[in-house]
């Protein structure tokens, strides 16, 4: 064998070797799946009141939905169900308290903080087989006044938003 062909030969399996390393770099990534819990609203709120029941259980529906939209934008795998043997499987819990405030005196111009809503955000991320807390983020949220009063809602979605940008940081850097 002359030397260009062993260099070649070599090249070719340096090269190989290194296209191997590479694609196993994208699975070694520790967690990979998701169960999103669905999102605990804790409210003041009158619990026989179904209006006001249903306007809890929406936001907790749609702050749920828009964390496995999430997920699923940074390319981990959502799943219906937790499983306790999957070693790459991370569940997220995310628990809300919530005052809504009252909208009409945040328009009036939240005087002494009349109407302020408020939002405190923890989203923990737990290991599937272990149980191990892997990240747990704090956000919080408050609203005084804003145009038409402002939107409740949108400033706890907002800071479910806050509290999932850290975990997820967290999360994607576990190798």
């Amino acid at each position: 064998m002359n030397k260009l062909m062993k260099f070649v030969i070599i090249f070719l399996a340096t090269l190989s070797m290194s296209c191997a390393w590479s694609g196993e770099q994208d699975s070694s990534k520790r967690y990979q799946v998701v169960y999103v819990a669905r999102v605990a609203i804790e409210a003041d709120m009158d619990r026989n009141s179904p209006d006001e029941v249903k306007y809890y259980e929406d936001l907790e529906t749609e702050a749920t939905a828009n964390l496995a939209k999430w997920f699923k934008g940074e390319g981990y795998t959502v799943v219906e169900a937790p499983d306790s043997n999957n070693e790459r499987l991370l569940i997220i819990n995310t628990k809300a308290l919530f005052n809504a405030g009252n909208r009409a005196l945040r328009w009036i111009g939240g005087i002494g903080g009349a109407g302020k809503a408020s939002a405190d955000v923890t989203i923990d991320a737990v290991e599937s087989t272990s149980g191990k807390l892997i990240a747990s983020k704090n956000a919080k949220g408050s609203l005084r006044m804003g145009g038409f009063g402002g939107s409740a809602p949108g400033m706890l979605m907002g800071a479910i938003d806050s509290a999932w940008n850290e975990v997820i940081a967290d999360v994607s850097a576990q190798k």
